[in-house]
């Protein structure tokens, strides 16, 4: 009796410890966006989906005592704290930097020229039936290889990022983005169709993929601006993670972290005689021609002998910089006002015989007799 009655209290404290610790971070983040939906961010939807499943799995299997169900989201909590390592505070903890190391990391994302690759894989499916008699597929891959395909010169287009504000640590989102110059589409085509055409005898399958990217870019990232406090170390965050409090500590840090974007633009060109560097001599004053590329292979498979394209460098503002952006203000409309006729300009003796007549007027008592009758008017006669 005392046994059950301790299981069903025990259940409910924990119920409660998880759905108040949910709720305090709910609320928290709710009062940040709604300043500011877009800077701070958005709330941990998987975070709180785990949340809520293991919660109740442990509060109700411990009130009813049922053991699969407590074990069951003893496991969902396991699996959540796995998961969490690849999520977006974690990868940004493990990428934090200062100001001062956040501007080179950028600089040198910014030197870097894209990376254009194909890889080959040549694979078959073995089929066999185990002892049970179930029957197995396994896939074998007897070939793999991926070609660097050679850039005949690129260019880096990334915007300068103010970071306004003072906030000691500001989470950094980087995407990254490399558009392919004039026919440079049709040849990266040409390409993968030729792997495919050299390796498509080797197995049964045959899969080409391309990947382009920027190398060393990581998407999570955390720029230090000062002295952090306390509650904001990696240290708490992962005892929050062991301590069911994932979603509050979460929810609570990007309410006060502002969430800045910065695309990496790079282009990319494959031609063997580029037109883009003809029509930037054009339009840019002293342009230096890059020089002719060597003759060389159109892809290699070893990094080491892999050409070094020429870069246009046209874009010299800073990445991180104290300059701000001047303020927003708003232009007020004037009110609107009666409509008056503007004064037409009066010479001086119209302006003393104006006044001499008014005073005449003013003074003159009034009379009925001076009043000119129809009579006196001479007014003509109808006919």
């Amino acid at each position: 009796m005392y046994t059950t009655v301790g299981l069903i209290v025990g259940g409910v404290i924990l119920l409660v410890y998880f759905m108040v610790s949910f709720t305090m971070g709910m609320v928290a983040q709710a009062k940040a966006r709604k300043m500011d939906p877009i800077l701070f961010g958005t709330f941990p939807v998987t975070q709180m989906i785990f949340h809520i499943i293991y919660g109740v799995l442990i509060s109700v299997g411990l009130m009813i005592n049922y053991a699969p169900l407590l074990y069951t989201g003893l496991g969902i909590f396991g699996l959540k704290i796995i998961t969490i390592s690849f999520l977006r505070e974690s990868c940004a903890y493990c990428n934090t930097k200062n100001a001062q190391d956040m501007h080179n990391f950028l600089q040198q994302l910014r030197n870097t020229p894209p990376s254009i690759s194909i890889h080959v894989e040549c694979y078959h499916y073995h089929h066999y039936t185990d002892r049970e008699g179930k029957h197995h597929s396994e896939r074998r891959t007897t070939f793999s290889q991926t070609r660097y395909v050679q850039l005949t010169g690129w260019q880096d287009n990334t915007p300068p990022m103010y970071i306004i504000g003072s906030d000691p640590l500001v989470y950094l989102e980087l995407g990254q983005r490399v558009e392919l110059l004039g026919a440079s589409r049709s040849i990266l085509d040409q390409y993968c169709t030729q792997a495919y055409m050299e390796n498509r005898f080797r197995d049964t399958h045959c899969n080409v993929t391309r990947h382009i990217h920027v190398p060393g870019l990581t998407k999570n990232n955390f720029l230090k601006r000062g002295e952090v406090p306390g509650w904001m170390n990696p240290a708490v965050f992962w005892a929050s993670q062991f301590l069911a409090l994932d979603v509050m500590f979460t929810c609570m840090l990007r309410a006060k972290t502002p969430h800045t974007r910065l695309q990496v633009h790079k282009f990319a060109n494959l031609e063997p005689n580029p037109q883009f560097f003809v029509l930037l001599s054009q339009q840019v004053v002293n342009f230096v021609q890059p020089q002719q590329m060597p003759q060389l292979p159109v892809f290699v498979t070893d990094m080491t002998n892999y050409h070094q394209a020429p870069q246009l460098e046209m874009n010299k503002l800073p990445l991180i910089t104290d300059i701000q952006p001047p303020p927003f203000e708003l232009m007020m409309e004037a009110k609107s006002e009666a409509f008056q006729a503007p004064e037409m300009p009066v010479s001086t003796e119209q302006n003393t015989q104006q006044q001499f007549g008014q005073q005449q007027y003013q003074q003159q008592p009034y009379n009925p007799q001076m009043v000119p009758s129809n009579e006196s008017m001479h007014l003509p006669s109808q006919q």
